[in-house]
């Protein structure tokens, strides 16, 4: 590898370094919601002073990613669009500057990805991401990822992508312990005008979320 390309690649991975240390937190303290001690509100991570340095490197790497693709680069990218997790500007730039060709690779590496701020952002993304496998992605994100706000977006994208094929997941998500969750998955069936209502409605009018019952009243 030519010295150009190896400094190419440890740009971003340095700018990122300096965004950690700024923070004053790791990775695996950002991915439990843990605010950095000088944070004054929950979108903290807005308030770096080096953002247009990260933007800039951000840039390089993908242009290295759509000339080839490589597991490292990818989860560069995926920190990246993990840190801006309030203004998606990262997660909209992929999804219009990537090679559709590149999807498959980068949602394939996403999907176990370490920070869940991008995993979540991943479900959108797929939203404009036309591979073959992107309905199993979902169901696969809705089923096994252990933060239940992935889950929901993994839901959200999955019913704007084929309604009909969300409704046996739907239906599974009215059960789940979460109640944003089981609202969520109510207000889409509702949407939806599900045959199933009447059934749901009779299931859930014991559920104690007040969300729940505001819109069970929807059913008639």
């Amino acid at each position: 590898m030519e010295l150009l390309e190896i400094m190419v690649k440890l740009l971003l991975q340095e700018e990122l370094k300096e965004f950690w240390s700024w923070a004053g937190i790791t990775k695996k303290e950002y991915n439990l919601d843990k605010q950095p001690s000088h944070a004054r509100q929950a979108e903290w991570e807005d308030y770096y002073p080096y953002w247009h340095k990260i933007e800039r490197a951000f840039y390089i790497e993908l242009e290295k990613y759509n000339e080839e693709i490589s597991d490292e680069r990818a989860r560069l990218l995926l920190e990246t669009m993990a840190i801006d997790n309030v203004g998606e500007n990262v997660r909209e730039i992929l999804s219009i500057r990537m090679n559709r060709s590149d999807h498959y690779h980068f949602i394939s590496i996403g999907l176990d990805f370490e920070l869940y701020q991008a995993r979540w952002q991943l479900a959108v993304f797929m939203l404009y991401s036309h591979i073959d496998d992107r309905i199993n992605f979902l169901v696969r994100m809705f089923d096994i990822d252990p933060y239940e706000y992935v889950q929901r977006r993994a839901l959200l994208s999955l019913f704007s992508i084929a309604p009909k094929k969300s409704e046996i997941h739907l239906l599974k998500a009215l059960k789940h312990t979460d109640e944003y969750m089981r609202y969520t998955a109510l207000q889409l069936l509702v949407e939806m005008n599900s045959r199933h209502l009447l059934d749901v409605k009779k299931e859930l009018s014991g559920d104690l979320s007040s969300l729940v019952q505001e819109e069970l009243k929807k059913i008639y």
